[in-house]
Formats: C-alpha cells, structure tokens, sequence
C-alpha cells in the first residue's frame, strides 16, 4: 500500500513536467520592428521565427488576411513569399503544433503544416484533418512511405496559388484533387529488372540511369516506342510498354529496397553525377540521417544508389556502400 501511494503522488508530481513535454516548445515571437520594416504597410496578428525562417499572419490594408513566409538569405536579406487570401478566423499555432496555421472548418481548426523548400517556394507539407495527410508539389501520401502515396498535380501545395477554403481533411478526398493524367509508373514484367533512363529516345544512347518498378514518372511526350518523361526534375526517355498509365499505375507494386544511412551522414549529388566519365561535378552535399529518402534506382554500373527526397523535391546519387538495409 505505501509503494501504491508512493507511486502515486509521484505522478502526480511529474503531472505538470509530463504536460510540458507533450505541448511541445513554445513558438518564438517574430520582431515586431523587424516584420514592420518588411510590411509596413500589413498589420502583425501573429508570427514566430525559427532560425532564418519567419511565418507571420497579416492584415493586410483591406483587411484580408494572409501567411507571409519568409526566408533569410545568405547576405542577411529577407525573400518573403505571400499566400492567397486566408478565411476569416484563421491562426497560426494550433495546440501543440505551433507553426501550423489553424484554418477554421464549423466549430474546430485544421492544422495545416506550411514549409519553404529549396527552390524557394512555399508550400503546404501537411494536413491534420480526419486524416493526417503528407503531400509534396506532386504527390500525396497518408503512409511512412510517400513511394505508396498517389502522383499528380497538387492544386493544395503553392501556396501563392491555393484554395485554402477546398483544403480536404481526408487522404481520399486529396487523391480525388490530384491531377494524375500526366504520370505514369515504371513497370517492368519481371520486377527484378529496372528501367533505364536515356538521353535519347534510342537503345544507343547514353544510360542516365536504371529505375526499379512503381518508380513515378511524369511523361511530357508520349509516343508508341519512347516516352520523354521527367523523373524527380531529371529529363530523358523510357520505353513506353514498360510504362504503366492511369488506373493500371496504381496496381504496380513499388520494387526498390527500403534502405538507411550506414553513417550520419553521406555524400548526395543532386542531378549532376556523370555515370560515364565517372566525374563528381555539380551540386554535391552531406545528405544526414535524418532526411527522408527512398531508393529509386541505380546507376549503370551499380555503384550508386539514385534516391528522392521528397522534402526537397529533389532526385541524386549517393554510393552503395553509404546505405545498409539496417538491423531488420
């Protein structure tokens, strides 16, 4: 009975530290000066700052709201991106989600993740509705997994351009909104075979690189022998029988190993390695542990990995001997 009561009063105690932990940390306030100086002519009703990246929700003269994200660059100089018109009611920081914007549906908020990539653009990451759903530029995903989410234009990402008011709360309503005419999928009979990559859309030309099946593909040309078709921002031809398109894309089972990091980190060329020459040019980086990536190919000769990482948007090579299957 003593160690019962004991127990106890020890939860008890730990009650408030347990409800911190789980709020998560509080949201650092954005500079009032600072934001006036970048908007003078918008009203701050909230904004936090991480890092070099500011999210503020603003008033603007007419009285609309709207997300301005902003991101600071390498001279200290502040690229502010804008969001179409928000609905009534909108906030930022939902509970514990306290980047999020809170978009008012009936009685309740919808957090919504908004995020800068690379390339500079804004947009919506995630959606905590009746459903968590994870989506990219093209594609949309509810699993671990984005390979095994569905492919296609996504009229909820740019947020210079979306809908806030259509934003769906459920995994099917958001594969329902993807325009995915212009995908197909890598489908080779055997799925120990992978699909080569060519310069040209002839068996001579050079081999950018081999694709395992479900690899999605988005095709720009569509011819009865060749595809031109745009693999995670790299261009080149597939042969199109071993492309599968519209409803048969869903059924191609995804074929590439599910692989981590062997160290913290790893050596990732983004788009530029030369297979042939065998040349490290271009855009080269440490890839961490803690990026999302999924295997989506080989080079020719098998000594690389091609892998996408969906946060990014971006497609590039890291060595074989960089990836280990893990513990299992």
């Amino acid at each position: 009975m003593r160690k019962l009561l004991i127990c106890i009063l020890t939860i008890i105690l730990l009650l408030p530290v347990l409800s911190t932990a789980l709020a998560g940390d509080p949201a650092i306030p954005a500079d009032p000066e600072l934001v006036k100086s970048l908007l003078p002519d918008y009203t701050l009703k909230q904004g936090n700052i991480d890092g070099r990246v500011m999210r503020l929700l603003m008033e603007k003269p007419d009285g609309t709201l709207v997300f301005v994200g902003c991101v600071q660059g390498a001279w200290n100089e502040w690229q502010l991106t804008e969001s179409t018109p928000l609905p009534e009611g909108t906030i930022l920081g939902v509970e514990n989600f306290v980047d999020s914007l809170g978009i008012p549906v009936g009685h309740y908020f919808v957090a919504v993740d908004v995020s800068p990539t690379p390339s500079g653009l804004w947009g919506v990451t995630a959606i905590y509705g009746d459903e968590i759903i994870q989506m990219g530029r093209d594609w949309v995903s509810k699993e671990v997994h984005p390979i095994y989410g569905h492919f296609g234009f996504n009229p909820w990402y740019d947020i210079t351009a979306v809908d806030w008011t259509t934003l769906p709360l459920t995994y099917e309503e958001a594969v329902a909104g993807l325009d995915g005419s212009a995908y197909a999928k890598v489908n080779n009979p055997n799925p120990e075979d992978r699909l080569r990559l060519r310069t040209n859309p002839n068996k001579e030309s050079a081999p950018i690189g081999k694709f395992y099946n479900g690899t999605p593909v988005r095709v720009l040309e569509k011819g009865d022998e060749w595809c031109k078709v745009d693999v995670f921002g790299k261009e080149g031809y597939m042969m199109t029988r071993y492309l599968a398109f519209g409803d048969a894309a869903a059924d191609v089972q995804y074929a590439a190993p599910w692989l981590f990091l062997e160290d913290e980190e790893a050596e990732f060329w983004v788009h530029s390695y030369s297979f042939n020459q065998n040349l490290r040019t271009g855009y080269h980086r440490y890839m961490k542990d803690s990026e999302r990536f999924y295997v989506v190919g080989v080079n020719e000769n098998e000594s690389m990995y091609i892998l996408w990482l969906p946060d990014d948007g971006c497609m590039g090579y890291t060595f074989f001997y960089c990836l280990t299957p893990g513990n299992g």
